[in-house]
């Protein structure tokens, strides 16, 4: 979608990414008799009552235009909460309008971190390139945004129009960037271990018609399961016929699944981004952001414990949670390119994913089993 931007629009949007406010000075309503027109005197001041948005307290001020350019900010003498007063950061609001050095285009960096250097380009372009780098995650007050994995956030108040806008255009370059994602493909996975009393979830994606992939852990020990796609709306039954507690894979039948098969893509590499899919905690459907620290040939243990599982894995920079296990590792532009299947106990920030080769002869038998098999015990934990 087209982002055709004036100049003074994108100064105010500008404010909006940088300082998670809109723009100080708005002009709303002029200090005139009602229904008086607004004269412009050559070098005489105009005031613009206005709000300035540089916080979130949105205290009242005057603006002070002459000849069509901003020369001062004041408080409202009229606010009785601040008794006409304004701090050095709304009174500094003028700087995003005026100062010579501001920013008049987006800006890519093109050198090392610190070097300073970087291109001017164009809103496309810049909207692009972010949104393929967030997760945003709306909440009732604001919204939240993760760039390039957890820990890098911004933190837009929901009280700001400029905010939502520049929070409207970043999540359609996110979508835009996860083109070939099919969230219909990815599915919530639940059933019942009898033997340890208790509900388990993950999620999970559509590899071939009718046919889902898992981890074995999701629905080790259980007789039956159920998937629903998105997480919500029909449930559909499903039956196990693949079960690797080695690889910690499995693949259900699932009768009548209207989903269509997930495109898969190449192997990623070192310090490649990506995207974790799938409903964390047993919420609603979710993408994060990730990025790989490293392909792995990791030695460890199948899932009920016993030695000598060698698996090829993805480490993955992630915030990976219970209820993401079995769900799908995304390229950047949406195909699979691994499952996730596990997160470090160490480390709330690493997490692990199967690569494709690793799973591949559990995906290349899925279409042509369809007879149960037995999903041993519940693991324990």
């Amino acid at each position: 979608m087209a982002v055709t931007q004036s100049r003074r629009t994108f100064l105010q949007l500008a404010a909006a990414g940088t300082a998670a406010v809109a723009l100080p000075v708005g002009v709303q309503q002029v200090v005139n008799p009602p229904g008086a027109a607004a004269a412009e005197v050559p070098g005489v001041d105009r005031v613009v009552a206005s709000v300035c948005e540089m916080c979130t307290v949105r205290c009242p001020i005057l603006v002070r235009v002459r000849d069509g350019k901003v020369v001062r900010i004041e408080g409202n003498p009229k606010e009785k909460s601040t008794q006409g007063a304004i701090c050095a950061r709304g009174n500094s609001g003028i700087s995003l309008l005026e100062d010579r050095d501001r920013v008049r285009t987006p800006l890519i960096r093109v050198g090392e971190r610190g070097e300073g250097r970087f291109r001017e380009a164009t809103w496309d372009e810049a909207l692009a390139f972010a949104g393929g780098l967030l997760t945003i995650s709306p909440t009732p007050a604001m919204t939240v945004i993760d760039i390039d994995g957890p820990g890098k956030t911004l933190i837009f108040a929901a009280s700001s129009e400029h905010a939502d806008m520049v929070v409207i255009k970043l999540k359609e370059a996110y979508k835009a960037r996860l083109g070939e994602v099919d969230p219909d493909a990815i599915v919530k996975i639940t059933g019942v271990a009898s033997s340890c009393n208790r509900e388990q979830e993950g999620s999970g994606w559509v590899v071939s018609p009718e046919r889902v992939v898992t981890n074995a852990h999701v629905v080790a020990g259980t007789t039956s399961g159920h998937v629903r796609i998105q997480g919500v709306g029909r449930t559909y039954g499903a039956r196990v016929v693949i079960f690797d507690p080695r690889r910690d894979l499995a693949v259900l039948a699932v009768p009548g699944l209207p989903a269509r098969s997930s495109t898969q893509g190449p192997d990623l590499k070192r310090a490649g981004g990506a995207v974790v899919a799938g409903f964390p905690l047993n919420g609603p459907y979710r993408l994060d952001a990730a990025r790989v620290r490293d392909v792995l040939t990791a030695t460890g243990s199948d899932i009920y414990g016993s030695p000598g599982a060698v698996r090829e894995v993805y480490s993955l920079f992630a915030r990976v949670q219970p209820g993401n296990s079995g769900g799908p590792l995304l390229s950047p532009s949406g195909a699979v390119v691994g499952i996730v299947f596990a997160r470090s106990i160490d480390d709330d920030k690493t997490g692990y994913a199967l690569t494709l080769d690793e799973a591949r002869p559990v995906l290349d038998a899925a279409d042509s089993s369809s007879s149960p098999v037995s999903t041993g015990d519940c693991v324990a934990g």
